[in-house]
């Protein structure tokens, strides 16, 4: 299938990994996938390379993520590939499971039936479902056919395309979702639920574990690294695909998010990364077994129009999201629902007057809340850049890296040279600039700031389009407000004439001042 003899070794390894796990049935099916899809024919080594690994569950989609995400592991052709290869995975993994255009003289007599999706034609649609809703029992297509049916006379409407959009997983269930297209345009997807989600998590945790022990020596062998940078890739891998499979956490996510964004679900689920359909406030029908949900295409947060519709603009959505998620890596460590002295005086001082609700941090790696502790030499560094003090923010930063034995001096000039070439951006950007500039130079971000560094690298290029300069360092300044009143590390008078300099004479005039007080936390 894969004709490339320039196949870097550690790829060809990797996937020579992954297959040995798999069983026959799991093998066939995912070559058919492949050799099935008529857009492979025109593909280069490096991009057949890509959709491959994409294509292999999560495990492999995690797997392309790291290596994407890491410079050095790969060469760039290889690289680029995983990074652009994504849509093109998921499309296979929607198998199409009905086409009425190819499939339709076989089916049904085209000279004798009348057109398909005719709402007062029970056999075309009983048909149809035979064939695209094959993973459900009978009862359940029963009662979908039944409310498509009713919904398709109701409004006089013809379906005309049903696909396989994959399966979703659940609390103690996996739901098997398809994409139904009306010949208006239209699209709803319907969901049944079908037993079986514990399985396919364990059957997913075999393979990553499988996968992944034989990944260190290969790591090691292969890409030149080191023993801990090696584990600290893998873990990584492990991070993710627990954070994917971790449904229960997943479901209760989304939830906070729809409540938080008082029920504007189509934005909530964007938000979840629910891609690539976004659904409407209102489902079509729900009962125990069968959702059906109307969906309207997903676009970037960040390109959504800046005008106000009714209720908030898309600006003020952006900022207040972006600033609990700051927010919620300080709280969720120890906001109580009775709380003491220190949360009292915060409340007072109005630090927690947007907390509502704690959302959730926006597509965070491994799905925990970050404490104080690992804020500490973001907020330094960001202190440290705005008085002008390059060296003191790179050392501040070289310290959540691992940095290679023999390569202090290269790293070092690597993160200053990304601080200059972010020199117009935010505070934020041109940290994380100095970060990927020291992943080039063979430094990687310490496993317990990885998932933190991924968090505010999503969240500068998705709201940087719409936030005010440095938002996102002013918001860990609020939240570190609030924690210093907590811990009373200062007095609320003492922080309040801090907070009065640094709006009158800028954040560069409290730099030490701040800093002193951050080490005392």
């Amino acid at each position: 299938m894969i004709r490339d003899r320039d196949l870097p070794p550690l790829l060809e390894k990797i996937l020579r990994s992954y297959f040995s796990v798999l069983t026959d049935d799991e093998k066939a099916r995912l070559l058919s996938d492949l050799a099935s899809r008529p857009d492979l024919a025109g593909l280069t080594g490096p991009e057949i390379v890509g959709v491959a690994l994409n294509t292999l569950g999560v495990t492999g989609r995690k797997i392309a993520q790291v290596l994407s995400v890491h410079k050095g592991l790969l060469p760039e052709r290889y690289r680029n590939s995983l990074l652009g290869s994504k849509d093109r995975a998921r499309d296979i993994n929607k198998s199409v499971a009905f086409d009425i255009l190819a499939d339709r003289v076989d089916r049904i007599d085209r000279e004798s039936s009348p057109r398909f999706g005719d709402p007062s034609v029970g056999d075309e649609l009983d048909a149809l479902a035979v064939k695209a809703l094959p993973d459900v029992s009978l009862p359940a297509r029963g009662r979908l056919l039944r409310q498509v049916r009713y919904l398709l006379n109701e409004g006089k409407r013809r379906l005309s395309r049903i696909e396989s959009i994959g399966t979703e997983l659940g609390s103690g269930s996996i739901k098997v979702a398809y994409k139904l297209t009306l010949d208006d345009g239209k699209v709803w997807v319907a969901k049944i639920r079908v037993p079986g989600a514990q399985e396919g998590v364990q059957r997913e945790f075999e393979i990553l574990n499988t996968v992944v022990d034989n990944l260190e020596d290969v790591l090691r062998d292969d890409a030149g690294l080191e023993a801990a940078q090696a584990r600290q890739i893998l873990d990584e891998v492990r991070g993710l695909v627990a954070s994917e499979m971790r449904f229960q956490d997943e479901a209760a996510k989304e939830s906070a998010m729809v409540e938080r964004l008082g029920r504007r679900s189509w934005l909530a689920r964007k938000l979840a990364g629910g891609e690539p359909f976004v659904p409407r406030p209102h489902p079509l029908y729900v009962d125990e077994d069968v959702l059906l949900e109307e969906f309207a295409p997903a676009v970037r947060f960040a390109d959504l129009p800046r005008r106000s519709m009714i209720g908030p603009s898309q600006a003020r959505i952006a900022r207040l999201a972006a600033a609990e998620s700051v927010f919620s890596m300080v709280y969720d460590d120890w906001l109580e629902p009775d709380p003491h002295a220190g949360n009292r005086m915060a409340r007072r001082a109005g630090w927690l007057d947007r907390l509502r609700t704690k959302l959730v941090l926006i597509d965070l790696g491994q799905g925990h809340a970050q404490k104080i502790e690992r804020l500490k030499p973001f907020l330094k560094s960001a202190l440290a850049l705005e008085g002008g003090d390059a060296a003191s923010a790179t050392s501040h930063l070289i310290g959540i890296l691992n940095v290679p034995r023999g390569k202090d001096a290269d790293v070092r000039a690597a993160v200053e040279g990304g601080f200059a070439s972010a020199q117009t951006d935010g505070l934020m950007e041109r940290l994380m600039s100095g970060l990927l500039a020291a992943e080039t130079a063979g430094a990687l971000v310490r496993p317990e700031y990885a998932s933190l560094q991924k968090t505010f690298l999503h969240l500068t290029d998705e709201y940087a389009p719409l936030l005010p300069r440095n938002f996102l360092v002013s918001a860990m300044e609020r939240a570190l407000a609030a924690r210093i009143l907590r811990d009373r590390a200062m007095s609320p008078a003492s922080l309040a004439k801090l907070s009065w300099k640094r709006l009158i004479r800028g954040r560069a005039a409290v730099s030490r001042e701040l800093e002193a007080v951050i080490d005392r936390l």
